[in-house]
C-alpha cells in the first residue's frame, strides 16, 4: 500500500504502532486518522526507516522465494504419494 501512495506522489510516513501508544491522548477508532495526523504535524511522531527501492525489491523476492519453498514440500509429498499408489495398483 505504501508503494502505491509513493507512486502517486503522496507523502506518507510509516510510524510504529508502539510509538502511538506512548503518546497521551484519546485512542479510539473515532476520527483516529485526524488524531494521528495532528500528532505527526506537531512533530510527536517520527517516520520509521524505509530501505531504498533496490533493497525493498530484493526483500520482496526473498520473501516470495521463502513462500514458494514452503509450498513446495506438500506438493512434492503428494506427487510421491500418487506415484507410490500407482506402482502398488
Amino acid at each position: 500500500m505504501f508503494e502505491l501512495l509513493e507512486a502517486h506522489s503522496i507523502h506518507a510516513a510509516l510510524v510504529e504502532p508502539r510509538q502511538l501508544k506512548r503518546v497521551p491522548g484519546r485512542k479510539s477508532d473515532y476520527l483516529d486518522c485526524q488524531w494521528i495526523q495532528k500528532l505527526h504535524s506537531l512533530g510527536m511522531l517520527t517516520a520509521s526507516f524505509r530501505p531504498d527501492a533496490e533493497m525493498r525489491m530484493l526483500r520482496t523476492y526473498l520473501r516470495h522465494r521463502a513462500v514458494l519453498l514452503e509450498r513446495r514440500a506438500p506438493h512434492t509429498r503428494s506427487v510421491h504419494m500418487q506415484q507410490a499408489l500407482q506402482q502398488t495398483a
